[in-house]
């Protein structure tokens, strides 16, 4: 505008689509009124800004650098400024002068003649002056701290005066201050601060006024306030004070402060900051900043950023952007972009953009497209060229030159040229050239006639029964709906409600039906699609004691119908906004549809009553990451930190992620911060540390397990952060960070020695020291200064050690040694005598360290050494037992290799279980199992008790020397923690979703890692779903409270009833598991509660489960008909049908790549993975979808996830760990077996590295590569030739080792060779077995070694070949004698479990000349410590369900997982009755039994290791026989097995079929009887038949024996069979 009175005002409120509105204030019009308590203001998409004032001006203007130039020239009325900026130098022909009073619109002036200049500022262009200041004719400015730019602001305002105030202040303030501030201000300010301040601050400041001065001074006041103003300036001080004040000024300073505010400007800076502030100004930066803010400026920048925001703006710029944003702004642009956006914006542009959007703006455009949009909005200012196919819901001002085809809701006010083919339901107000010719004709007459007369149709043949009433013309509605609603979560207080009236214009004599639907209309994430029922808009019962909001038991609906009595014509509802989880942005519109019926004619359904109107619903949903600890009591959090805690020895931190909101993309969580101080990160117990989540599982949580590594090194606490970033195409969710994680970790290790034997025996003669002990001190840590350990002895005939030095840099263990003398040469006697220790060191944690004594046994023996001592003892990483190490070779007792621990070890039933066992691994290794009831811990030194060591009893063990005396002196030795102690396995087995009518079991059984102890469990279980009712929240807190009880009572299973769980909804179910080593494992199971019955159906074992591509996989299905009982529901048929589908992870995305899946299904109840058939270091998805199988309507389905990790290389040298070759001649050393367990050729080929080092004598090892620089090392194969001249020694032992890569992954094997001076020597060589592997320790069970012996010299022969066994094993491990030919057999059902054989071969020739080779052999040991009972002890046949349970069993780390089977004996010795056709994960399993002769039966429970070694367990249980007629057991039975056919299990139908044919067997008597039940028998057959083809007899050995030892049970009495049964059979 030219001014503030030369303006052509526009209706914003209309040119906005009501979007925009504004608020008066009194007497203060627009005017911003100091004082007052409510400023005017205006709304923006329901947002409130405060107004600056009637009228401002805008000089665009931006600073420049350089000289400013002021001249006051005299107009003759007042002083006009002249301005020049930039200018090179201070004189006028360097700079270019401009009216500056022209340019601020004539609100500034100044004084001629003045010097410095004197200006005054009118900023209200009211004609008085409301600034006096001066300025230097010339100054230099750099745009950051003032100069003449101080006064160039960009706004000015118009107040509207009422009381005037004095020209000078007074002496003392008034108590009340004026309205308006004097000129100047009082020497000390008043008690109450004026309305509008001064505009000069007072000299000494005290309280500040209410609003700030006016415009600041040139130069700061003498002292700042004592305390900051409540809000700041509008326009900022010359100069910025250190900090900012805690809110921006309302005109932002030229350069900004040192860190920014924490809100911004109201009005932004000529020049935009490096960084855009957290929130937008109101009104942009004339320039945009460099990137983006984080959310759009109210009104958009004067020109568009190279990039458009995350967000658009509520004012578009006035020239597009490049590229569109992802959302339309709320007003577009002035020119279209260069391609329309997906949705159109609320209002168009001034001019159409090439092609129409795909819908209409909410505001027509002024100028309208060529051609329509698809689907019509409100009209265009001017018509198309040609209508919409339908019309606009409002009309536009001019008609379309051709009308649509259905009139318009009400008629535009000008007629279309043509009338349209029916009539509009009003008559427009000027009547169309032509008359409608479609009845009915409109309920009203035109105000003027047509200038055609109207051509009605003839009249019905039979007129009405009733005339036309009045009432009839004039029935319509009206509904007024609130303006907004605002969005809420339920907090158990009800929601807030808004009235919504539906008003009839005339009373019905019937009642009139109302139904009401809410839609979401565009908007968010549905992009302007239209769904019923979507969005947060529903309709409530209001509460009669608490009007306004909603009873805490209506959950509101989307629609709802409700009844106008007759004669009524008004109905009011209540409306209200939940909390829909889908971020919208601020806010949604949703469109409510009206629609009337009544038996009354007026209101009838003919009539088509029906409408619809918006409702704008403000949005509070953000799109964010909540965190929280595992089983947190506490709300999840968005922001900040959150903090957890853990010992190092067991530092797992688990977190739990989820989004707060539904993502319109995929969201990919990021792990970022100390990420490489974690030993590893999984997600849901697989290793990763991003996940992505789909935005169908946006409201699923994940684990995240953090692990720290156990260090020896006294690092003290620390803490690590990490968070979430998210990735996605969703900008509301695209970079948002998580709150921090804080993991702390707390220093558990402390500075200690331990001693290795703490009682020596030392041999003393008359010449002097027979024999010497020693021992070992281990520091537990590295020291940061020298610890120096001094030894002491009272007794003077003792020597030792006196002085030992640790350093930081060589900190390993010492070792002290210890003989003496006898103390009276005349005396052939034993003594005692006590050594002792003295610790000191710079470094304070081992500084007066104290050191456990030792006791020294000085014996006057014929013994040459010592006896054993304890060296050792250490946890197994299990924690399922011990290794106990000896300093030497003992005698172990007698000889043999199992041992009772109570012979050993004081204290043994109760530190290793009263069913421990002990066995020597070697004569100085023994290996202690515990067993159930272990009660030994890890050693602390902080809290050393007798249950942290093991005791050696004295008197018991000698050394392995013939003719020993000694034996060992009673002595303990510290447990030491395990090197890497196991994590349990844990999983919660629960179904995904259950049925209206089920409850669910969550069971967390079979949890392994225990290490024969009892693991503790806490029950945990979090809802991602906001409450709706007060009954929703009651049934949470009885959920968490049957949690608690569960936690207070250990349990580990829960059992929930169908009503504790509420329809619709999914609960996360959690729990952490820790052992007594105190690491701790989580898990957790999700649970939708389905609102109709389904099937129940679930994998057996974790939701994730982990595998490696050479084992074999069986995912086992647990089935069972949905329950109905709670419903009015029926079936045709109760037979399920089953349908397998997987997908294999590529990159973010599943895809379906398991062609085999159908062969691996082929049992529906099971998915039979063979070895190698899923790819190593790739995540699969298996989905079964189970329902009845003629429609599979009624259906539910079950998911788990496949983890296949990687596996290490193997690598091998073929022909023995020993080997020999000859000087001179060519040797080879084949590495060719190593292989790539994983087969994954991704990773290239495979890479070989050979080296070799000298063995010297005392065992330690001396590079000798060089011996190998002319032989290709790199190889599969070693090809040498051992010379003296290229430096290999004769009778020298050399190690060689092969090391294979393949990508990351590296193994090396070594093997000794021993180089002999017989060129001709014969040649001993293994062509074949596996050291690679495990070999279980079966029964009947051989391993053979296929070798041969050769001789390189013709004329020898081979006259001998010898096996023999390594010293301190047995002989009859050789299953031929020891010169039979190949292969060589060995027994495995004689060798130990967890023992490793050396085995050597050794061949003579015709001269007497040797050589050998050595194999080793290693066993594997099954799993031990665990329990199997059987519940109920008695039951009945066929009617009572038992449960096995195998629990708490353990093994070695790397034998996992666990797998069990299930079955019984009927009599002693009976050949075993499978009960399952295959190894599954669970622990625990559900059956009748059979009836048995004696009415004991023997219940075998087998638990197998991953290489298939198994512990078996038995328990007897007491079966009834079941007294039942012939008549009734027939149709008994064919209700059992038709319901087990229905479940497609075919393994419970064999054990049914098993168990009823042991009812109708048995005596003779009975078996006669079966002849007569023939029909049965028959029936029987079919049903093993068909389940033999489903329990998959060609993939599992299991399943065959079940289907053999069935048809054995049913072919017992060969006559009693039919010719059809025996062909089956």
């Amino acid at each position: 505008c030219a001014s503030c009175g030369d303006c052509d005002l526009q209706n914003f409120t209309a040119a906005t689509g009501g979007l925009i509105t504004c608020k008066r204030d009194g007497s203060y019009s627009y005017s911003y009124s100091y004082g007052r308590d409510h400023p005017a203001t205006y709304f923006i998409g329901g947002v409130e800004f405060s107004v600056p004032g009637e009228c401002w001006y805008d000089d665009c203007g931006v600073c420049t650098p350089g000289w400013e130039v002021l001249e006051c020239r005299d107009d003759g009325t007042h002083g006009t400024p002249m301005r020049g900026v930039g200018c090179a130098a201070c004189d006028a022909t360097a700079c270019a002068l401009h009216d500056a009073t022209f340019d601020f619109g004539g609100r500034v002036t100044c004084e001629p003649g003045t010097s410095p200049i004197v200006y005054y500022h009118d900023y209200d262009d009211d004609g008085s002056v409301d600034y006096e200041g001066t300025v230097e004719p010339c100054s230099y400015t750099d745009c950051g701290d003032g100069g003449i730019g101080s006064y160039s602001y960009s706004h000015s305002y118009s107040y509207k005066h009422g009381v005037d105030w004095t020209a000078a202040p007074s002496p003392r303030p008034t108590s009340t201050p004026s309205a308006r501030p004097s000129p100047r201000p009082t020497p000390s300010p008043s008690p109450h601060p004026t309305p509008r301040p001064s505009p000069d601050p007072t000299p000494e400041p005290g309280d500040p006024t209410a609003a700030p001065v006016f415009a600041p001074t040139h130069k700061p006041t003498p002292r700042p306030s004592s305390r900051p103003t409540q809000s700041p300036t509008r326009w900022p001080t010359v100069h910025p004070s250190p900090g900012p004040t805690s809110r921006p000024t309302w005109v932002p300073w030229p350069r900004p402060s040192a860190k920014p505010t924490s809100s911004p400007t109201s009005w932004p800076t000529h020049r935009p900051t490096l960084r855009p502030s957290q929130w937008p100004t109101p009104r942009p930066s004339h320039a945009p900043t460099a990137q983006p803010s984080p959310k759009p400026t109210s009104s958009p920048t004067s020109w568009p950023s190279h990039r458009p925001t995350l967000r658009p703006s509520q004012w578009p710029t006035p020239r597009p952007s490049r590229a569109p944003t992802p959302r339309p702004t709320a007003r577009p642009s002035s020119a279209p972009s260069h391609a329309p956006k997906p949705a159109p914006t609320p209002l168009p542009t001034p001019r159409p953009s090439p092609e129409p959007s795909l819908k209409p703006t909410r505001v027509p455009t002024p100028k309208p497209t060529p051609s329509p949009t698809a689907t019509p909005g409100d009209p265009t200012a001017a018509p198309v060229f040609s209508p919409t196919p339908r019309p606009s819901s409002q009309p536009s001002s001019k008609p379309t030159k051709v009308p649509t085809p259905a009139p318009s809701a009400r008629p535009t006010p000008l007629p279309t040229p043509r009338p349209t083919p029916s009539p509009s339901p009003e008559p427009s107000s000027k009547p169309t050239p032509a008359p409608t010719t479609a009845l009915p004709t409109t309920a009203l007459p035109s105000p003027a006639p047509t200038s055609v007369p109207t051509i009605s149709s003839p009249p019905s043949a039979v007129p009405t029964t009733a005339p036309t009433t009045i009432n009839y013309r004039l029935a319509d509605f009206s509904a007024t709906a609130p303006a907004e609603l605002a969005e809420a979560a339920f907090t158990g207080t009800g929601l807030k409600v808004e009235h919504l009236v539906v008003n009839l214009t005339v009373p019905a004599t019937e009642p009139v039906h109302v139904s009401l639907s809410a839609w979401e209309q565009g908007g968010g994430g549905f992009r302007g699609r239209r769904r019923k029922g979507g969005g947060a808009l529903r309709f409530y019962d209001e509460d009669p004691d608490n009007p306004g909001y909603a009873l805490t038991s209506d959950a509101g609906s989307a629609s709802v119908a409700r009844w106008i009595p007759a004669g009524d014509t008004i109905l009011t509802l209540a409306a209200g906004a939940l909390r829909d989880r889908v971020n919208n942005g601020q806010s949604v519109v949703q469109t409510i549809t009206v629609s009337l019926d009544s038996d009354d004619a007026i209101y009838g359904r003919e009539r088509n009553f029906i409408g619809s109107f918006a409702v704008t619903v403000l949005d509070v949903d953000e799109s964010l990451i909540a965190v929280n600890k595992f089983l947190a009591t506490t709300d999840p959090v968005t922001s900040g930190a959150i903090t957890a805690e853990a010992k190092e020895n067991a530092a797992t931190f688990v977190f739990t992620a989820a989004l707060t909101s539904l993502p319109f993309s995929a969201v990919r969580l990021e792990v970022e911060g100390d990420v490489d101080a974690f030993e590893s990160i999984s997600v849901d117990g697989a290793d990763a540390t991003n996940r992505t989540i789909e935005p169908a599982d946006w409201a699923s949580l994940a684990t995240y397990t953090f692990r720290v590594a156990d260090d020896t090194v006294l690092s003290g606490d620390r803490d690590y952060s990490v968070w979430f970033v998210a990735r996605s195409d969703d900008a509301n969710y695209d970079s948002r960070r998580s709150a921090t994680m804080t993991c702390q970790v707390i220093e558990d290790d402390v500075a200690f020695a331990t001693v290795s034997g703490k009682a020596l025996t030392v041999g003393a003669g008359v010449d002097g020291p027979t024999f010497s002990d020693g021992y070992w001190i281990t520091l537990s840590a590295p020291p940061t200064a020298d610890v120096i350990v001094s030894l002491g002895c009272a007794d003077t005939n003792v020597f030792n050690t006196k002085r030992l030095l640790f350093t930081p840099d060589n900190w390993d263990r010492k070792y002290v040694a210890v003989n003496a003398s006898l103390a009276d040469p005349d005396v052939l006697e034993g003594r005692t005598a006590r050594l002792t220790h003295y610790v000191e060191s710079a470094d304070a944690f081992f500084d007066d360290l104290a050191v456990s004594d030792v006791e020294i046994a000085v014996e006057f023996s014929v013994d040459s050494v010592p006896p054993p001592k304890l060296e050792l003892v250490r946890f197994l990483d299990g924690g399922n037992g011990l290794d106990v190490l000896f300093d030497s070779p003992t005698n172990m007792i007698d000889g043999e290799w199992d041992i009772d621990c109570a012979t050993l070890f004081e204290y043994a039933a109760q530190q290793f279980g009263a069913d421990g066992t002990c066995a020597w691994t070697n004569s100085s290794a023994l290996r202690v199992t515990f067993g159930a009831g272990a009660q030994i811990v890890p050693f602390d030194y902080v809290a050393a008790t007798t249950l942290n060591s093991a005791w050696l009893k004295g008197g018991v063990l000698k050394n392995d020397l013939d003719g020993a005396t000694l034996t060992s002196a009673a002595q303990y030795a510290e447990a030491q923690k395990p090197l890497h102690p196991v994590a349990p396995a844990v999983s919660i087995t629960a179904p995904e979703s259950v049925g209206v009518c089920d409850g669910v079991v969550l069971d967390a059984r079979g949890a392994t890692g225990g290490g024969s102890r009892a693991l503790t469990y806490n029950w945990g279980v979090l809802t991602t779903w906001d409450a709706e009712t007060d009954a929703d929240m009651a049934s949470v807190a009885a959920l968490e409270a049957k949690l608690q009880q569960a936690d207070a009572a250990g349990a580990v299973t829960l059992d929930l009833g169908f009503d504790d769980l509420l329809e619709g909804r999914a609960y996360d179910f959690l729990i952490a598991a820790t052992n007594f080593l105190g690491v701790t494992t989580t898990a957790y199971a999700t649970v939708d509660k389905l609102a109709s019955p389904a099937p129940s159906v679930q994998f057996q074992g974790a939701a994730t489960q982990t595998m490696v591509r050479s084992d074999k996989k069986s995912l086992k299905l647990d089935v069972a008909l949905p329950k109905l009982a709670c419903v009015d529901a029926n079936v045709s048929s109760t037979a399920l049908g089953f349908a397998w589908r997987a997908w294999r992870l590529a990159g973010a995305t599943y895809v379906r790549d398991i062609p085999d899946l159908a062969e691996y299904t082929a049992n529906p109840m099971s998915c039979r993975l063979p070895a190698d058939a899923l790819a190593a270091q790739t995540t699969y998805k298996f989905q079964v979808t189970v329902g009845f199988a003629d429609s599979m309507t009624i259906n539910n389905s079950a998911t788990t996830t496949v983890v296949v990790g990687s596996q290490d290389l193997m690598a091998s040298i073929s022909g023995g760990v020993e080997q020999t070759v000859a000087i001179g001649a060519d040797a080879e050393l084949d590495g060719s077996e190593s292989y790539d367990p994983d087969d994954n050729d991704a990773e290239g080929a495979m890479a070989y590295t050979w080296t070799v080092a000298h063995v010297l004598d005392d065992g330690s090892r001396e590079d000798a590569n060089s011996l190998l620089s002319s032989t290709d090392t790199t190889q599969s194969v070693l090809a040498f030739t051992p010379t003296t001249a290229a430096g290999w020694a004769s009778g020298a032992t050399y190690e060689f080792t092969l090391t294979v890569s393949r990508g990351t992954r590296r193994a090396a094997y070594s093997v000794l060779v021993s180089v002999s001076s017989d060129q001709y020597m014969p040649r001993a060589t293994v062509t074949g077995f596996d050291e690679s592997v495990k070999y279980n320790p079966t029964e009947d069970t051989f391993a053979a070694i296929y070798f041969e012996a050769t001789s390189p010299d013709p004329g020898r022969t081979i006259e001998q070949t010898a096996w023999s066994v390594g010293a301190g094993q047995s002989a009859g491990l050789l299953g031929k004698p020891s010169g039979a030919p190949s292969p060589m057999l060995i027994d495995l059902g004689k060798t130990r479990p967890n023992a490793v054989y050396r085995l050597r071969l050794t061949v003579t020739d015709s001269i007497g000349s040797t050589s050998s080779t050595v194999v080793s052999l290693t066993t594997n040991g099954p799993p031990t410590s665990g329990t199997f009972a059987v519940a109920p002890y008695r039951g009945t046949a066929l009617e009572t369900e038992f449960e096995f349970l195998l629990d708490g069993w353990s093994d070695d780390v790397d034998d996992y997982p666990l797998t069990y089977t299930y079955g019984y004996r009927l009599v002693q010795d009976a050949a075993l009755t499978p009960l399952v056709a295959d190894q599954y994960a669970s622990a625990w399993f559900l059956t009748t039994l059979p009836q048995a002769p004696n009415v004991n039966i023997t219940c075998v429970g087998r638990v197998f290791d991953r290489y298939l070694s198994y512990a078996q367990a038995f328990t007897p249980v007491r079966v009834d026989p079941l007294e039942i007629s012939t008549e009734d057991l027939s149709a008994f039975a064919g209700d059992l097995l038709s319901a087990s056919a229905d479940t497609g299990d075919g393994e419970a139908s064999l054990s049914l079929v098993s168990n009823v044919a042991s009812v109708i067997g048995g005596t003779d008597a009975s078996r006669r009887r079966l002849s007569a039940e023939q029909e049965l028998i028959d029936d029987l057959m079919a049903h093993t038949i068909s389940a033999a083809s489903l329990v998959g007899t060609g993939s599992s050995a299991a399943a065959a024996a079940q289907v053999l030892s069935t048809v054995s049970r049913l072919t017992g009495d060969p006559d009693s069979l039919s010719e059809s049964s025996q062909t089956g059979a």
